[in-house]
């Protein structure tokens, strides 16, 4: 069953462009190290414009769980997100998990 991950984060005030460049980078890295996946990044052209998104789909749960643990793991993964809370990039961030069923 392949599933797709989706981290979505609500960009504080007046840092749009400056999360957007962030994110980026983030996946950028995360494509470089993880060759299991491929994370894309989106953000609203409707609705709450303050809003990024990652995406990834994974094979399989067991094979998103190994992934994550992967990221989480990685010292300069952490340095990203170290950065994002020292500038104050997001105000809120938020993970979801679906399950393909077609």
């Amino acid at each position: 069953m392949a599933v797709w991950f989706t981290r979505t984060g609500e960009v504080a005030q007046g840092k749009v462009e400056e999360g957007l460049r962030w994110a980026l980078k983030v996946a950028e890295h995360v494509n470089k190290t993880s060759r299991e996946i491929h994370v894309e990044v989106l953000n609203n052209i409707s609705g709450r414009l303050d809003r990024i998104h990652w995406i990834m789909r994974c094979e399989s749960l067991a094979s998103f769980e190994e992934v994550i643990s992967k990221i989480d793991a990685d010292d300069k993964y952490q340095a990203f997100v170290r950065e994002a809370n020292d500038k104050g990039l997001f105000t809120k961030i938020v993970d979801e998990l679906y399950r393909v069923i077609a």
